[in-house]
This record gives structure tokens, C-alpha cells and sequence, in this order.
């Protein structure tokens, strides 16, 4: 091969490697990209078998390498552009889940997922089983599916169609009625729990009997007495003289006659109208007291039967014993407020009960046991005296009315409390404090000093006299929770300051900062713009500094490029946002004076004029030494610099061998 062959090939091979360095440091990296962010997940929730379709959104999600639920691996995940990406939800476990997408750097959804566990549906209860009798225990029927796991509320009407209403205390699977359930229909509802859902009602069972009275026989020796005539029971007056279609009411029958000695009463029934009372006590020989039974609209006699004859024989036809039936209403009677809410545990209190539908009450019971000296003193009023209790603790205040009992409510717990010894010190704990609305946050009181009430104000416009209440928080926002407590010693108030912190959305740490470049020393301030409600903010400058405010400002005092991080948080968990080469200082500039003036006209020797390589080198010597410049070499050079070295050899080659 001649010189000028080898030149030739020579030039050609550094040209094409060259072209290859160039396309090869061209290649894209994530250098100066900024780190994905994470905005929203929907639905934000899937069952824990997992195969749930779900959408991304964000920022920087192009080039995305993988995303994870709850630590596992979604599958089909499509990035359908830089600000959104599709996938299938994993299996997982019940709860919430963190939402990780990585792509140039990682970014975490924080419990931005929920994984629910399967349901399956309550379908049916079977029909009760048992004597429809005061004092015979019912069943409740069989569920479907029997391996159903349930909540029972025994429920009673006054007629098979008509509106049931709960029996206070009876939520297990069976059922004994007592005196009062005496006509009533019964049914039973059933709740599902632990994954099954809805709720089924049983078949209507009724009306339950009354109790069968068990009479002992007493056999005695005859003893002849002398013939005499005993006088007919006479009735004289009623009182109340009217009460609804549905009975119940506890009429005072006054009269004469109503027994054959001072000791025993001889009153075989009391009769209104044509219907037996289902019972009756003997006051004296002048007074006894009877419940009405239902019966129709329109007026009737009230009659006594004794052994000595009947009282309508001598008062039917008498305003004396007339009773008057008037339409039933079916207002369910409700318990507002107790006073006081509390006393002595083993001691009997006096206490008032207000509330509405109260007309016609025939009980009220305290924890279950009927309470003594009940008045009615109006249809929102009552008083009564409680039963001692042997149990420390709240309980339910019940007012049973012909139209059924008072529901369970906050208003109606009375608190049988241990006696105090020291003022009490309201201290109180909550579970979860900070959550997404809705959020339902259950509250234990751990107050010392034996306190007898409570009242919690939950900062939402809630409260409750509960001791230990749950609050649904509806709105985002942050709230202040004050607990007052009382006993017979004294008062005193706790108030936790921002206690219950609710988001509306999923924690997303973001800022701002300006300026973002400048000389030495450069301020800079930056702002956080992070949505979710954080609490707390951690901030990196990039310098080796940290700070802690919400809205810091912070002074470069060296040259350089800086990347800024800043991880916020709150009850709910915590967010982090890098900014990589946010902030740019350099030195001060220095002027020089007089400037450098390049040298734009030089001579090439006659003999290579021709040579353009050589006059394109020359060109750029002279340049560079009349401007001074230092040139800082570049990651990559561009592919002409190492083409013209070369080039620049090979001629040297090319002479040498002419």
C-alpha cells in the first residue's frame, strides 16, 4: 500500500469512530430529570384478592421501571404518558396500602390504597321457635349461610302489620318476654358482622300469651257458720277515665266491696267492657289498680268481679265506672336528658327524666331493673327513683309507654358511680387522631379521681355524655377536643389543641424557590406548596444545612449547583419531593480592562493556502491566544476535535512519507 492509499484509509477510520463517540455520549439519562410525584390512585379501593384496575396520576412518570402496592408488584402497568399510568392491583391484605411508583427516582403514595375484604350477603333468618308465652324462652331461627356471623335486635308491635320497635337489652339469639310483651307480636332482626353483610328479619311470631298463674290449693275443715249476705261490689270512680286503643294505662278503680275481710281481697277479675285486665292489684277493700287492655274506640264499664257477685249489676248504667277509648297514637316515647346523670353506686337516687311521647308510661327501668316511685308528670316529663346497683358503670335509662319502649340512646345513660375521693382529672386518649374523611375516631377516657360524668366536645359541633364515645369527623379540617368531668367533689376540664387532624387527599410533598440562581451570598426563599395537611416539614439544602419551618429562608455562601429535598408529614404518614440542581451560585465576575481583542486578520504561508484544515487551525490559534481563553474539556468532545488531531498527525504522516 502506497503513502497517499494509507492516508486515505486512515482519514476515513477516525472519521466513522468519531461519528460513533458522538452518538454513543448522546445517549439519554436521568441526570436532569426531576423525581416522579404522586397525586392520586383510583378507586382508591380494591378487594384483597387483588385484579383491581386502577389509574395513576402525577408527574414524571415517563420511563417508569416499576410500580408496587403494598409492597408488591402490580402487573400490566402501562405508562400512558408523563403524567399518568395504568396497572392491576396484586393480592394483599386487608388495610391500607403505600402506592410506589419508580421511575428517575422513586416516589411513595402513602396509604393511598385500600384493600376491603370479600363480603359475602346475609340472605334469610328462619322462623322463631319456642311458647309464644310471658316468661317461655324464644329462639331465634336458623341463618343463611349458617356459618353467618350476626347482631340480634328482638323487636315487638302491637299487631303483626303493624311498626316494630326495638326491645332494649335484647340483642342475643334468644328471648324471654316479660309481662309487658303480654299481646305483642315479636320478630327477630339479624345484622350481619365479620364480613357478611345486610341484615334478614324472621317470620312474625304472636301475640305472646301472659304468664300462666299457678294456683296452690288449700284444704281446710269446714266450720259451720250462720247463713249471711254479702253486699255487690260497687264502683264509684276511675281514674284516668280514658287512655288509647293500645291499653296500658294503670287505672285506680275506687269503690266498696272489694273484699269480704280486712286481710284478703276476694276480686276474681276486673273487666273493661267485655276484655279481662291482664292483671290487677288489691289496694284495700275500697281501692285496686288494673292496666288497661287493648280494645277498640268507644266507651266501656269497668267492672269488678268478686266472689260475692259483680259491680255492674248496681254501676253499669253509672258515669262512675265509665272508661273512654281514644285512637292510638304511635309515637315511641325518647329520653332526652337525665338529672342528675349520676349517683352512688348500691344507693338508691331520685332522678327526672325528660323527654317526649312519656303519656301513658307503664315502666321505666334503670340498667335493666325497674325503677320505683315512677310519675308521670307529663307526656316530656317523669320522675322515679333508681334501684340500687351492685355494678359500677353507665347504663341505659328505659321508659316503656302502650306504644313500646325508648330506643338506646346517649341522653338516657345514668351512671351508677364508686364514691369519690378526689376531684377528677380529666385524661383521655384517641384512636386513630389523623386519617382521611370520613374518619371515625373511637375515644377512652383514662382520667384518675373516680369521675361520675362526662361531656366531650369534639370541635366539629358534636358531643356526648358517653365515657368512652367514637366521633365521626365529616370534614377535613383540625380539631380541638375538650373533655369536662364531675363528681360529687368537684369539676374539671382538658382541652387537646389540634388533636384530631383530617385530609381530605393523599400527602404530596411539593415547594417552590426563588430565586433559583445568583452570586454568592444568594438568598433564597422557599415555599411549601405540599397538599394533604402536613404538620411537620424537613427540609435539605443541599449544603450539608437542614430546617424545620413550613416556609424557610435559607443563604448560599458558595459557589455551586445544589439539589433540595423536602419530606412533609403528619399524623398520616410522610412524603417526600427532590429537586436535584434546584438552586445555581456562582462567584462574582471580575472585568478586565482593557478587554482582550481578537486578532481577525493573520497570513498563512503561500505553500499549504490550499490546505483548509491547516488555515481553519491557524484561524483558531490565533483566536484563541489574542482572547485568552481557558477552555474546560467536555464530558464528550465533539466529534470534529478528535477528527482534526488526527488529521493534523496524518499530515505530518503524509509528509514525511512524500
Amino acid at each position: 500500500m502506497n503513502a497517499k492509499t494509507f492516508f486515505l484509509v486512515f482519514c476515513l477510520t477516525i472519521a466513522v469512530l468519531g461519528i460513533i463517540t458522538s452518538s454513543a455520549s448522546a445517549t439519554t439519562t436521568c441526570d436532569n430529570r426531576a423525581a416522579p410525584i404522586f397525586t392520586s390512585i383510583a378507586p382508591v379501593i380494591g378487594t384483597t384478592s387483588g385484579g383491581t384496575a386502577v389509574t395513576i396520576t402525577g408527574t414524571g412518570f415517563t420511563g417508569a421501571t416499576a410500580v408496587t402496592i403494598g409492597g408488591i408488584t402490580a402487573s400490566n402497568i402501562v405508562v400512558v404518558s408523563d403524567s399518568q399510568i395504568t396497572a392491576t392491583t396484586p393480592a394483599g391484605t386487608a388495610g391500607i396500602a403505600d402506592v410506589v411508583i419508580t421511575a428517575c427516582g422513586s416516589v411513595t403514595g402513602s396509604g393511598a390504597f385500600t384493600y376491603s375484604a370479600p363480603t359475602t350477603p346475609l340472605t334469610a333468618i328462619g322462623a322463631i321457635s319456642g311458647t309464644q308465652q310471658v316468661g317461655s324462652t324464644l329462639t331465634a331461627g336458623s341463618l343463611t349461610p349458617s356459618a353467618a356471623t350476626v347482631i340480634y335486635q328482638w323487636q315487638e308491635s302491637t299487631s303483626s302489620t303493624g311498626t316494630y320497635t326495638p326491645i332494649s337489652g335484647a340483642t342475643s339469639s334468644t328471648y324471654t318476654p316479660v309481662s309487658g310483651d303480654a299481646t305483642q307480636y315479636i320478630e327477630v332482626v339479624a345484622t350481619g358482622t365479620g364480613g357478611y353483610t345486610g341484615t334478614a328479619t324472621s317470620p312474625v311470631a304472636g301475640p305472646v300469651a301472659a304468664a300462666v298463674t299457678t294456683t296452690t290449693a288449700t284444704t281446710t275443715t269446714a266450720t259451720p257458720t250462720p247463713t249471711t249476705t254479702t253486699a255487690l261490689p260497687t264502683v264509684t270512680s276511675v281514674s284516668p277515665s280514658s287512655g288509647t286503643t293500645l291499653g296500658g294505662n294503670v287505672v285506680t278503680i275506687m269503690g266498696s266491696g272489694f273484699s269480704e275481710s280486712s286481710t284478703e281481697g276476694d276480686v276474681n277479675q276486673v273487666m273493661f267492657g267485655s276484655t279481662a285486665a291482664p292483671s290487677y292489684t288489691f289496694v284495700s277493700d275500697s281501692e285496686i289498680t288494673a292496666p288497661a287492655p287493648a280494645e277498640a274506640v268507644g266507651m266501656v264499664d269497668i267492672t269488678v268481679i268478686t266472689s260475692g257477685g259483680t259491680s255492674s249489676g248496681t254501676s253499669a248504667r253509672s258515669t262512675a265506672d265509665e272508661y273512654t277509648y281514644t285512637a292510638a297514637t304511635t309515637t315511641t316515647p325518647a329520653v332526652t336528658e337525665i338529672t342528675p346523670d349520676y349517683g352512688p353506686v348500691s344507693v338508691a337516687t331520685s332522678i327526672t327524666i325528660i323527654g317526649t311521647g312519656f303519656t301513658g308510661a307503664t315502666g321505666v327501668t334503670v340498667g335493666g331493673t325497674a325503677a320505683t316511685n315512677v310519675v308521670v308528670v307529663s307526656s316530656t316529663e317523669i320522675t322515679a327513683t333508681t334501684p340500687a346497683s351492685s355494678t359500677v358503670g353507665q347504663v341505659d335509662v328505659i321508659v316503656t309507654t302502650p306504644s313500646g319502649p325508648s330506643a338506646s340512646v346517649t341522653a338516657d345513660k345514668y351512671n351508677f358511680a364508686t364514691t369519690a375521693t378526689s376531684i377528677p382529672v380529666p385524661i383521655f386518649s384517641a384512636s386513630p387522631t389523623s386519617g382521611l374523611a370520613p374518619l371515625e375516631v373511637t375515644f377512652t377516657d383514662e382520667s384518675t379521681g373516680n369521675p361520675a360524668s362526662w361531656d366531650w366536645n369534639f370541635g366539629d359541633g358534636n358531643t356526648s355524655t358517653l365515657e368512652n364515645p367514637a366521633n365521626t369527623y365529616a370534614n377535613n379540617g383540625t380539631y380541638t377536643v375538650t373533655l369536662t368531668e364531675q363528681n360529687s367533689l368537684g369539676t374539671n376540664i382538658t382541652t387537646e389543641t389540634n388533636y384530631i387532624i383530617v385530609g381530605g387527599s393523599a400527602l404530596a410533598a411539593d415547594f417552590t424557590a426563588t430565586p433559583t440562581s445568583g452570586t454568592v451570598p444568594l438568598t433564597v426563599q422557599f415555599t411549601d406548596t405540599s397538599t394533604g395537611s402536613p404538620t411537620t416539614w424537613l427540609w435539605d439544602f443541599g449544603d450539608g444545612t437542614t430546617g424545620s419551618a413550613q416556609n424557610p429562608s435559607h443563604i448560599y455562601t458558595s459557589p455551586g449547583t445544589y439539589s433540595i429535598s423536602l419530606i412533609a408529614s403528619n399524623g398520616a404518614g410522610s412524603n417526600t419531593f427532590s429537586q436535584p440542581d434546584t438552586i445555581t451560585v456562582s462567584s462574582v465576575t471580575e472585568t478586565y480592562t482593557p478587554a482582550p481583542v481578537a486578532v481577525d486578520t493573520f497570513e498563512i504561508p503561500a505553500a499549504k493556502a490550499s490546505d483548509s484544515n491547516a488555515a481553519w487551525l491557524a484561524q483558531q490559534n490565533a483566536m484563541s491566544a489574542a482572547l485568552a481563553v481557558t477552555a474546560t474539556p467536555a464530558s464528550s468532545l465533539p466529534p470534529v476535535i478528535p477528527l482534526i488531531a488526527l488529521v493534523g498527525v496524518a499530515l505530518v504522516f503524509r509528509k514525511k512519507y512524500q
